[in-house]
């Protein structure tokens, strides 16, 4: 029965079922072992849970009929004929509604200027950078020569320890 009809009669409604009845008193180790096998017992049970109402797959497609890509609605442009989104300017010529509102000329032109700048700098770095092996003076050179390693043969070695 509908739970305000019970009230009505003068009973209380029914509550979910409770593993323990309301009268029994636990104790804190008690309620303490009761959550963790409450945690448990739900741990173990919600993953076998199997789904109330599964679609089939021809429902699933026919819900995703309508996330399909649409084609893109391009116009021409008035001044050079390319193609480009309506209401945008134009990728190639810089125009928008008959006049120009980007110099793109311009713009490439200072672009390539800066990437050759660029360019130039780095292949100036490389040639300035001395390497070990084509250092220009030798006596600074980072690897040493066998010029200036000190020569130490075993013969030496051997009457330097005599003479001690």
């Amino acid at each position: 029965e509908h739970p305000t009809a019970l009230r009505r009669r003068g009973r209380r409604p029914s509550r979910a079922p409770r593993f323990f009845p309301t009268g029994t008193m636990l104790c804190g180790a008690g309620r303490f072992f009761l959550r963790i096998a409450l945690l448990f017992i739900s741990a173990i049970v919600l993953p076998i849970m199997v789904v109330r109402m599964r679609n089939n797959r021809s429902q699933t497609k026919q819900r995703r009929s309508h996330h399909g890509l649409k084609e893109a609605n391009l116009s021409t442009c008035k001044n050079c004929g390319a193609l480009h989104r309506p209401h945008h300017m134009c990728l190639d010529c810089g125009f928008y509604n008959g006049r120009q509102v980007m110099d793109l000329a311009a713009q490439k032109e200072k672009r390539e200027a800066r990437l050759n700048a660029k360019k130039d700098a780095i292949k100036g770095s490389h040639e300035e950078a001395p390497t070990p092996n084509n250092s220009p003076d030798p006596e600074k050179s980072e690897l040493p020569t066998a010029e200036a390693a000190p020569d130490k043969t075993p013969a030496k070695d051997a009457t330097a320890a005599k003479d001690r």
